[in-house]
């Protein structure tokens, strides 16, 4: 049986290899190196928006700690995300088909 530490951390995990295409070994070891999930997530956007090594970026934001400013000395917007992984709403697609849409009963 997973504790919910070892579920949390298996789900971030499958997340960030999906959307970033990196190793598990990388997550780990960011993990490892004590950042947290969400510093994770900053490191490998930014990594992947510069196009430039994971640990490149987290020198800089040893140095500077600020996510902000590294974001800002590497080009790198906070919405970025890689390719074929946007969220604009003209990729969600419209209704689920249990509704009729804005909570409004069909009319007949």
């Amino acid at each position: 049986k997973l504790s919910d530490d070892d579920l949390i951390a298996a789900v971030w995990l499958m997340v960030l290899r999906q959307t970033f295409s990196v190793p598990q070994e990388r997550v780990v070891a960011l993990r490892q190196q004590g950042l947290s999930w969400g510093d994770i997530v900053a490191v490998l956007q930014i990594a992947a928006g510069a196009n430039t090594a994971p640990d490149h970026v987290l020198a800089r934001w040893r140095q500077e700690k600020d996510w902000a400013k590294v974001r800002e000395q590497f080009g790198v917007s906070p919405d970025w995300l890689p390719p074929g992984r946007s969220t604009s709403s003209t990729d969600v697609p419209k209704g689920h088909g249990k509704g009729h849409g804005k909570g409004h009963a069909k009319k007949q």
